[in-house]
């Protein structure tokens, strides 16, 4: 789904694909009791980056709106698809997300924002870019960094291998969610990335279905 001469009917399968594989991981519930601890009931800006689908933020938006929360979200994605299903989805659900086209390996993150946050992206990077995404965070966030992704064990595989292959046809999702487990990262060097990028002091730790979850606060 990396490459930028993809199909766009296919790109936008494999994204609807992985928005399924993100709701049956609970990946919502996840970030937003990070959020809650790191935001509270006070105003903030909440960045989502390489947000693919948009469902999380989507989702956010609309369950922060239900609570009473004075939360603001936006994407961003290098995808021109990406941005176009991330609004679809916005108006669909009657919530707002600002969206922004960028490249955020080569760029600087577009807009500053309370808590910068990115899930399931740093697998599909080398370690000087995810070095060089977490110190670009860092530059943009007032408040805290925020990242979800996937943990590299023999147990995440399996278990990609099985959610892909049930809950989407996507041929490019069979691919890439084992693709993804074997570029994850393990908690230490993820630990290691985050303190060359300048982020400290982070709380690591393991969530369900081996994932793990990053904060900062600044």
């Amino acid at each position: 789904m990396d490459d930028p001469n993809v199909d766009a009917e296919q790109h936008r399968a494999a994204l609807r694909g992985l928005a399924r594989l993100n709701m049956a991981s609970f990946v919502e519930r996840t970030v937003m009791r990070e959020l809650r601890a790191l935001a509270g009931a006070d105003p903030a800006h909440i960045l989502d980056i390489a947000a693919g689908s948009g469902d999380l933020a989507v989702a956010l938006a609309r369950r922060s709106r239900r609570d009473g929360l004075p939360w603001t979200f936006g994407a961003c994605d290098i995808s021109q698809t990406a941005c176009e299903t991330i609004r679809e989805r916005a108006d669909a659900a009657g919530t707002q997300v600002d969206v922004v086209r960028a490249d955020v390996l080569n760029d600087p993150i577009p807009g500053s924002c309370d808590i910068a946050m990115c899930h399931l992206f740093l697998h599909h990077l080398t370690r000087p870019q995810i070095v060089g995404l977490l110190a670009s965070m860092r530059n943009s966030a007032r408040k805290a960094v925020l990242i979800t992704d996937l943990r590299r064990t023999w147990l995440g595989f399996s278990l990609a291998w099985l959610a892909s292959r049930t809950l989407t046809r996507s041929p490019i999702v069979h691919h890439d969610a084992l693709r993804s487990v074997e570029g994850a990262l393990t908690v230490p060097e993820l630990r290691a990335c985050a303190d060359e990028a300048g982020l400290h002091p982070v709380r690591i730790r393991g969530v369900w279905p081996e994932r793990m979850v990053l904060r900062c606060e600044l």
